[in-house]
């Protein structure tokens, strides 16, 4: 088994690590007012023709020099406005462009490039080819970062705002989508149209787009504004409906929370396929992964488009009617829409989803640093998601829960107006809610978002039943030094008492903090950090009795899962188990059930005495009206190896749940390797979502080097399938002992596919397989590669070797 792992270990592919990015704040020599986009295409070649007019006003006095960012283009002509050419140079990443004057301060001067170019970013030509042969027709763009860079010249950074038209001619059958509102659309003689677009509210350069390919649109409206949907014309309209039929309601929803309408002209959004990100905010034209859009009712139970179009839609004023000015704050785009997604969870699903939305993000960026360090939210480093997305996220929720909701929202409102269509970095927001509320709040953007890392406070409690009170006692005991010092928190605590509850807001500063509560009666539980707000560790010392009644009776849906996870614990009592299951059975909310179920789903049912009880329990479990708990409780059951439950297993092959499938199906060969063999061999080339089925199966067909597999493998290999499922089937076919050539001759052909990721994918699996044959193979690769990911990518696994 270690060979084998060793092998799969190797085998698996490290991308090419993306461009380093500069993240210190651009200096502007000018001011772009206009660009004017006129672009057609050679899909065979894909090429891009274009015409760019670049209006703009010097920001310098005599002003001689354009600087625009163009990559890899070819430059026929620059001119000014009235048809002057200009001199110009261009060394294949900035095109500086000669004036035939001297310009003063603000006066205004248009000029136009004519080019060409292959983009290796920024712009996708989406067609069949070697690597996809089943492909649809389309072109779409990226382009945050930086990459618009690639397609048309531009000042390419979002500290600048500009209006914007596109005028895009394309094949006569596609539908397009690009910025604002379209003009027109004319039909040329060749038949190909041209679309004109024009956004004339200005936006960064980032935030242009364009898509073009075979769509039909879901029509729906709010207050005037036109809510359009794209999709595929081979989609189920049921289908379009659960995806896209409450997006007129998020723009409502979104105009009335922050108090300012929606600004743009139309709300769009359109799914493109071999997308790179799971969506992206375009100014009024989203672009979604298709993947991730319009799914079948099966995928619909474990997921659903609902928070991705959510968050991209909040995008349209925290990201683009408010841009950040610089990469370093990344998180007043991320953060507020992150924010805002969960806000609409709260208003469509209810508090608990919101708490559970909310709890989950916390607990990934809290996982994130302990494991990877800790990195403070406003930086100018590569900044990981979790702090921009999550945390800023949480910043937002500690804010409301500090300044209260009155504060809290006009606050927001007031941001968002007083820098309508502007560029933004933290002290503004910081600025806007001091200017409101009067408050001075340094201490807490230091804390939060200019410093790293997060408190880890341990709490005790001690009654005194002589005085009626509660004392409880709060130590900060996480690393302190110049990243991360003693934080000064709102801490929201609950005290229930068998006459009723009591609530009030504990403040921590310092290492160690005491507060002192009256209360008529002893507490039956407490519950602090009250609606799981504050973005730490905050860890109480309660009795098993306590926990229990929290696990029954917290209103809080976060509060309930600690104390039944807290409870196993004290699991060797009958009465604690009885209460932890009973609570992992019936809580109302299914995340309740399901954290506590992967909690019982991770014991070793070897050294437990009430094992037999667990297992009965986890077999109800696998019968939860919600999937997940479904699949974490066949996990535990996993660990029993027990063969006696091998139909309850082949019963939930036929789960609704393509992940339960994918669970029943890795218990029963579990408990029976030999007759389930066949199980897995059907499920290889099952289609599913995110391909769970087939890559669960192949991890058993590499386990036990089932060759009867290979037929299939060797076709999951091929070109037509997803990069996760053909290099898995590569590595599946070498585990089970594949001949070495055949597996050369696999991968020799998939480093001469066209797209980019197969060519590297292949270069690294070739140097495990075959390193000397390989290393030849990859050297001679090199020689003609294009393009310099790859071919950087191959010299460094070369120099490895």
């Amino acid at each position: 088994m270690k060979n084998l792992a060793v092998l799969l270990l190797l085998f698996l592919f490290i991308a090419p690590p993306t461009r380093s990015q500069d993240f210190r704040r651009r200096e502007r020599s000018f001011d772009a007012q206009h660009y004017r986009i006129e672009v057609g295409f050679d899909e065979a070649r894909q090429l891009v023709r274009g015409n760019v007019t670049v209006t703009l006003r010097p920001l310098r006095p005599r002003f001689t020099t354009v600087q625009l960012d163009a990559k890899r283009m070819t430059i026929q002509r620059v001119a000014l406005s009235t048809g002057r050419q200009l001199r110009y140079d261009y060394d294949s990443s900035v095109l500086t462009v000669h004036l035939d004057r001297a310009y003063a301060y603000g006066e205004k001067v248009a000029v136009t490039v004519r080019y060409e170019c292959t983009p290796q970013r920024g712009l996708y030509f989406i067609q069949p080819n070697a690597s996809y042969p089943d492909d649809r027709h389309q072109i779409w763009t990226q382009g945050q970062g930086e990459d618009n860079r690639h397609w048309f010249p531009c000042y390419d950074y979002p500290n600048d705002k500009a209006t914007t038209e596109v005028l895009m001619t394309v094949r006569g059958e596609y539908t397009t989508l690009s910025n604002g509102a379209l003009k027109s659309k004319k039909r040329n003689a060749d038949g190909t149209v041209t679309w004109h677009w024009s956004q004339d509210t200005p936006h960064s350069v980032y935030l242009v787009m364009l898509a073009a390919g075979d769509y039909r649109v879901y029509e729906d409206a709010w207050d005037g504004i036109p809510v359009r949907s794209y999709h595929y014309p081979s989609d189920a309209p049921e289908d379009v409906r659960r995806a896209y039929g409450t997006t007129a309601e998020m723009v409502r929803f979104f105009s009335q929370r922050i108090g300012i309408r929606y600004p743009w002209a139309k709300y769009a959004q359109i799914p493109v396929a071999h997308y790179l990100y799971g969506g992206m905010e375009n100014t009024s034209a989203t672009v979604l992964a298709d993947t991730r859009a319009v799914v079948n009712a099966r995928t619909a139970q474990d997921y659903t488009a609902d928070g991705l179009i959510a968050h991209e839609l909040a995008h349209m004023w925290w990201g683009d009617y408010l841009t950040y000015i610089d990469w370093d704050n990344t998180w007043l785009n991320e953060g507020f829409a992150t924010y805002f997604q969960q806000c609409w969870t709260e208003h469509r699903w209810g508090a608990d989803e919101f708490f559970w939305q909310r709890s989950e993000g916390i607990n990934g960026y809290l996982a994130w640093t302990d494991a990877n360090g800790r990195v403070p939210v406003v930086t100018d480093k590569p900044n990981p998601s979790q702090n921009v997305y999550a945390k800023g996220a949480a910043v937002l929720h500690m804010l409301r829960s500090m300044l209260g909701e009155e504060q809290f929202w006009r606050v927001i409102t007031s941001y968002g107006k007083r820098h309508a269509f502007g560029s933004v970095e933290s002290n503004d927001f910081k600025r806007a809610i001091e200017d409101v509320t009067g408050m001075s709040l340094q201490w807490f953007f230091t804390q939060w978002l200019y410093r790293a890392g997060y408190p880890d406070v341990r709490v005790t409690k001690r009654w005194d039943a002589e005085a009626r009170q509660l004392t409880l006692r709060f130590a900060q005991v996480q690393r302190v030094d110049s990243l991360c010092g003693h934080f000064r928190l709102h801490v929201p605590v609950l005290i229930r008492t068998a006459s009723g509850d009591t609530s009030f807001t504990a403040v921590v500063d310092g290492a160690e903090s005491v507060v002192t509560v009256p209360l008529a009666q002893a507490p039956m539980f407490v519950s602090v950090d009250h609606g799981s707000t504050v973005c730490g560790k905050i860890r109480l010392e309660q009795s098993p009795e306590e926990w229990m009644l929290q696990a029954r009776q917290n209103p809080d849906p976060i509060k309930r899962a600690e104390a039944g996870v807290a409870l196993l614990q004290f699991a060797d009592r009958q009465a604690v188990r009885a209460a932890v299951l009973d609570v992992a059975k019936n809580d109302r909310f299914w995340g309740v059930r399901v954290r506590i179920t992967a909690a019982l789903a991770g014991l070793r049912s070897d050294t437990l005495a009430w094992a037999a009880e667990l297992k009965t329990s986890l077999v109800a479990l696998s019968a939860d009206r919600k999937s997940s708990v479904r699949a974490n409780a066949l996990n535990g059951l996993n660990r029993y190896r027990d063969r006696s439950l091998l139909p309850v297993f082949t019963a939930m092959l036929a789960d609704s749940s393509y992940y339960v499938e994918a669970a029943a199906m890795n218990c029963a060969m579990s408990v029976d390797s030999v007759s389930s063999a066949g199980i897995v061999l059907t499920r290889l080339e099952t289609k599913s979502y995110q391909d769970v089925v087939a890559l669960a199966a192949m991890d058993w067909v590499a386990r036990y080097r089932l060759r009867a597999a290979e037929p299939a493998l060797l076709r999951l290999a091929l070109p037509g399938g997803g990069p996760d499922v053909r290099e898995k089937a590569l590595a599946t076919l070498a585990a089970i002992g594949t001949p070495r050539d055949t597996l050369v001759v696999l991968l020799k052909a998939q480093l001469r596919e066209p797209v980019w990721q197969f060519r590297a994918r292949a270069a690294s699996a070739l140097l495990a397989v075959a390193p000397r044959e390989g290393a030849a193979l990859v050297r001679a690769a090199r020689e003609v590669e294009q393009d310099p990911r790859v071919s950087s990518h191959m010299t460094r696994l070369l120099e490895n070797q």
